[in-house]
């Protein structure tokens, strides 16, 4: 598993690098001096969720921290043995534990309840007026001109007009040579950009043919395609805000 998919470990860097930058210097050479001493606070800060220190849920007691070198301890009960230590410890880590999911289950909920503040349920009556998908069924688009030529997308078959069913061509600079297509890659170092649009019905060539070849594309293109089912019947090409309908 890549560790970008790891949550929780993603979420610790984060607050792991909002304590660095309040230590680091500006040079920020100097992050992994800190790093010691901030897990050293965070292992021993209550967690806002468990309500307990990772130390104390891990190992049954609080981390020995520098403050207690300077005012002293609470000295724990003595041990009258092994065992008895054992069963202190085990029994602190349940209790410990059993807390921390209580917490967690309080913290589950205030974060659900946070998070559907915003949203409304919305019921249905027998009868009332909806909103339902009008499923279309699924066509290709053909080429009217050829009439045996469909394609799955609609930009396929305006390539297949653009280089079978018009007098437009584009010209390489370099080779002189002409194209049918723009982004022909013919072994000259030139980009798509720079060739030029020539129209061989009238001669015109680079701005003015591009602008009849912009005509074309808007008048006279949408003529020669046509939306057909498994069948070959025609479809209507529905618009995109009329593919609701409501009942």
């Amino acid at each position: 598993m890549r560790p970008q998919s790891d949550g929780m470990a993603e979420r610790f860097m984060r607050t792991l690098e909002n304590m660095l930058s309040s230590f680091v210097s500006n040079h920020q050479k100097d992050w992994d001096k800190f790093v010691p001493i901030l897990m050293m606070a965070y292992r021993s800060a209550e967690h806002e969720s468990t309500g307990v220190s990772p130390c104390r849920m891990m190992y049954g007691r609080e981390i020995n921290l520098p403050v207690d070198l300077l005012f002293g301890k609470s000295p724990d009960g003595p041990k009258s043995s092994i065992s008895d230590f054992v069963n202190d410890l085990e029994h602190t880590l349940l209790t410990v534990h059993e807390f921390a999911r209580t917490n967690l289950n309080f913290a589950s909920d205030v974060m659900e309840k946070n998070y559907d503040h915003n949203i409304h349920s919305k019921l249905f009556n027998p009868g009332g007026p909806v909103w339902y998908y009008q499923y279309q069924r699924k066509s290709k688009w053909m080429c009217v001109i050829c009439e045996d030529m469909t394609f799955e997308k609609r930009w396929f078959l305006e390539r297949h007009i653009l280089e079978r069913h018009s007098d437009f061509a584009w010209k390489c600079p370099e080779c002189k040579k002409m194209f049918q297509r723009r982004n022909t890659n013919h072994g000259c170092k030139v980009h798509e950009n720079q060739m030029i649009c020539f129209q061989n019905s009238t001669g015109r060539r680079e701005k003015e043919a591009e602008e009849d070849l912009e005509k074309f594309k808007r008048d006279e293109m949408p003529k020669k395609i046509e939306l057909v089912d498994n069948n070959g019947d025609e479809v209507e090409v529905a618009s995109r805000r009329n593919r609701y309908a409501r009942s």
